[in-house]
């Protein structure tokens, strides 16, 4: 335990200073939504709850250009300086609108700017819908303050800025509210919304247990099997393949954290039961050479017992099996193929199996399963003399 919590302070530490920034606003990004109103960005199903990708600004103002057919939200507490009255306004393309709440809570926001087609960048003054009203601000209190903006296609922009008590009214091109102060809004310890679940898999199949988080800006993951980190896992999700029966019963967990927090996700328990339906002999051909056939299998099989020559017998060879040898190796599932080499004519190949499909010595009991070498050809192609028959190899 005592091992745990100081990997999870090293964890925070290094998440802390990647994400870099205590000041600044968050802008959450929603693709692939039609339209330019706001009302397209509100209403589509990933709103608000689903960002697409999230960043923090610097600014209050989000790249330029960005992309099409998609909206965005900014959000911050903002700080006022002083105490007195300000003013705001917003420029964006294409429609957008401004709200600020009277505190801290998001609940108690309200409209106060907006823009109904579209402006330039940092263009303040094209709408009077741009500028809002004088408010009232409390040095030493925070405000809820939120941007909408909805882009169809074409050039984008958004950004906000605003007349501090005293100041002059912000000509066009001016700049937008900066970091110092605004506190990004929504952020927090990281909230799992999505559990890992339990898996149930064959032997040889694979697995994968994932978590999904509320925010993932600067979030770290990082898997454990039975408590220990499992190396390199190190994603919101962690795959297995090809799963054994010796990890059956292992307790899949994730270990979570940011600038803000950590949290343990709930374990998982992964089942592995085992394959009791044995492999098939597939296809069987030559590649070229006259005197190698190659077997192949509807799924790996066992590596020791493919590539040993008594694993296999060869009718009608004219005593071919003196002079038989194998070998394999492994490709991805769901094949595995080994060559068989012999001296003369082959007719059948056959390759046993015991119940747990691993092949067996012509010699012991099991699943006997032939393939006639020349009924094999159309898996490999016209390799073999045009004059002898397809998949039938020649000394």
């Amino acid at each position: 335990m005592l091992f745990l919590r100081a990997a999870a302070v090293c964890l925070l530490i290094y998440a802390s200073s990647a994400l870099a920034q205590t000041n600044g606003i968050l802008r959450e990004v929603y693709y692939n939504i039609n339209g330019n109103a706001v009302a397209n960005l509100t209403s589509a199903p990933k709103f608000p709850a689903s960002p697409d990708e999230e960043f923090i600004e610097s600014a209050f103002e989000a790249p330029s250009n960005f992309a099409d057919n998609y909206g965005q939200r900014m959000r911050a507490l903002l700080v006022p300086p002083v105490t007195g009255s300000y003013v705001f306004w917003i420029s964006s393309d294409d429609n957008s609108v401004l709200y600020l709440s009277t505190d801290e809570d998001p609940a108690h926001k309200v409209q106060i700017a907006s823009v109904g087609t579209w402006t330039s960048s940092r263009e303040w003054n094209n709408q009077a819908s741009q500028k809002s009203l004088a408010r009232t601000l409390t040095n030493g209190f925070r405000y809820y303050i939120e941007a909408l903006q909805k882009e169809g296609g074409g050039g984008d922009n958004l950004a906000v800025t605003w007349q501090k008590p005293g100041d002059p009214a912000p000509a066009n091109g001016a700049a937008p509210i900066p970091r110092t102060f605004l506190v990004p809004y929504g952020l927090g310890p990281p909230v799992i919304t999505v559990q890992p679940t339990n898996v149930t898999v064959v032997e040889g199949g694979s697995a994968t247990f994932t978590v999904r988080l509320s925010h993932y800006l600067g979030a770290t993951f990082q898997w454990q099997r039975n408590g220990a980190d499992i190396p390199g896992a190190t994603n919101s999700s962690y795959f297995i393949s090809p799963v054994a029966l010796g990890d059956s019963g292992g307790a899949f967990g994730c270990f979570v954290v940011n600038a803000y927090g950590s949290t343990n996700s709930s374990s998982a328990m992964l089942t592995v039961n085992p394959d009791v339906t044995p492999p098939t002999l597939t296809a069987v051909g030559s590649l070229g050479d006259p005197k190698i056939l190659t077997v192949i299998f509807s799924e790996p099989v066992e590596a020791a017992s493919a590539t040993a020559p008594g694993s296999y017998t060869i009718d009608d060879t004219d005593g071919a099996e003196d002079n038989l040898h194998a070998y394999g190796e492994q490709r991805p599932r769901p094949r595995h193929h080994a060559e068989c080499h012999f001296a003369e004519h082959a007719a059948d190949i056959h390759a046993r199996f015991d119940a747990a499909g691993h092949l067996l010595r012509p010699s012991r009991a099991g699943a006997d399963r032939a393939f006639d070498a020349s009924r094999a050809g159309d898996h490999f192609g016209n390799h073999v003399s045009p004059d002898k028959p397809r998949g039938r190899a020649e000394s």
